[in-house]
């Protein structure tokens, strides 16, 4: 699965450069949709690439994290617009979030905690818009991400946040993915000693809910 997902990106990348280079004659309105579909393929590889080392880094045991006081109101507004741009999604996530949080967080954890979440989110949400929420629970924050896909089975439930496990199986299942999303934004919340967990959302979806403790 990990091989065919980095082969995958880099196949359509070499098959538009290709194309490129022998149809020399190309209008401008010809070439622009090789050169997008280029440009997009590349940053699904970096994702990849990023996520498969971050993976690693954390089981190694050789990811320091680095705490600031963080906004975290703002920073959560911020990966939600920047994250809606990176995914062609402009305006499919509906927030409410609390505005003046603060709390001592590592800054690019947060965001790949949160950029992950969003991303399985529209996964397997039936390409329909997803909730963001954030608000402050006694001295922890609660972030919660929901989709209105099909949801998670109760036997899975267990199972998501191993590392490299999706649901079904090779043959069967469409959706793009490593295994490792989840993975990470589990081990990612336990270094900021928080919790995540999975259940079922009004709408049937998936619902995650992440606990931060203050640091």
């Amino acid at each position: 699965s990990i091989t065919h997902e980095l082969k995958t990106p880099l196949s359509a990348i070499k098959l538009g450069i290709q194309t490129l280079q022998k149809r020399q004659g190309l209008s401008p309105e010809q070439r622009e949709p090789l050169e997008r579909s280029a440009l997009a393929n590349t940053e699904r590889l970096h994702s990849l690439i990023d996520n498969v080392l971050l993976a690693t880094r954390i089981e190694s045991g050789q990811h320091p994290l680095y705490f600031n006081p963080t906004n975290l109101s703002e920073k959560t507004n911020q990966i939600c617009q920047e994250t809606e741009i990176a995914l062609g999604k402009s305006g499919m996530i509906d927030r409410e979030i609390e505005l003046g949080l603060t709390i001592n967080i590592d800054g690019n954890a947060y965001e790949s905690i949160l950029v992950n979440l969003i991303e399985n989110a529209f996964k397997y949400g039936d390409n329909q818009n997803i909730d963001v929420s954030l608000r402050k629970e006694g001295s922890r924050m609660l972030l919660t991400v929901e989709d209105q896909g099909q949801g998670i089975p109760l036997q899975e439930r267990k199972k998501i946040f191993d590392k490299f496990y999706r649901m079904g199986n090779e043959e069967t299942r469409s959706k793009k993915g490593t295994g490792l999303g989840l993975f990470i934004v589990k081990e990612l919340v336990a270094l900021h000693h928080g919790k995540i967990t999975i259940s079922e959302g009004a709408s049937g979806g998936a619902l995650f809910t992440v606990l931060l403790p203050p640091s």
